[in-house]
């Protein structure tokens, strides 16, 4: 049993290590419009989301990876059982998700901002670095991304290019939080 437990892991952590493929060809409006009108996708779409807040992960996953086998190229199923794997800390699963629905709809900015930070927190901060780098050129102030962007820079060794993300996060954070300044 023991063995089998063991075997079943290391398949796991293999699998979860490939590179994930990312799905570049993207849906016509027709097909989407298709999928919107499929009660099947939808349904298992509203039940993915309704696991997902009863914290009911596994459930979640399953019921999004249902909508993908019928509706591939829906960016959003992909964001959202990336959003699962995330909170399951399932972080090779989660950045596949997310490149795939940043592939599909390069305007899904959530897809594109968890795909660098899940990148980071599974430790491939090359990946990290490049992708939010895209996230902070489409939106230059977004203190999420470049607080990201900072630690992913400072883990590959790039201190210079880290301290000024980060400064600049701090910075905009304090401005918009309506930080006191001293002097008056």
């Amino acid at each position: 049993m023991r063995s089998l437990l063991y075997a079943t892991t290391l398949l796991s952590v293999t699998l979860a290590m490939a590179s994930p493929q990312v799905i570049t060809q993207r849906p016509t409006p027709e097909q989407i419009a298709a999928w919107e009108r499929d009660p099947e996708i939808v349904r298992d779409f509203e039940a993915g989301r309704a696991l997902r807040r009863a914290a009911k992960p596994d459930e979640a996953a399953a019921a999004y990876q249902r909508v993908l086998e019928r509706a591939p190229g829906l960016a959003v199923a992909h964001l959202n059982l990336g959003l699962v794997y995330h909170d399951q800390r399932h972080f090779a699963s989660s950045t596949r998700e997310f490149a795939a629905a940043a592939s599909l709809d390069p305007g899904l900015r959530q897809a594109q901002l968890y795909h660098g930070i899940d990148a980071y927190l599974w430790g491939r901060y090359a990946t990290a670095c490049t992708v939010l780098q895209e996230a902070v050129k489409a939106k230059r102030d977004d203190p999420e991304a470049l607080y990201w962007l900072g630690l992913a820079q400072a883990a590959s060794g790039d201190y210079r290019s880290a301290a000024e993300s980060l400064d600049f996060t701090t910075v905009g954070r304090g401005a918009r939080l309506g930080a006191l300044r001293w002097p008056p």
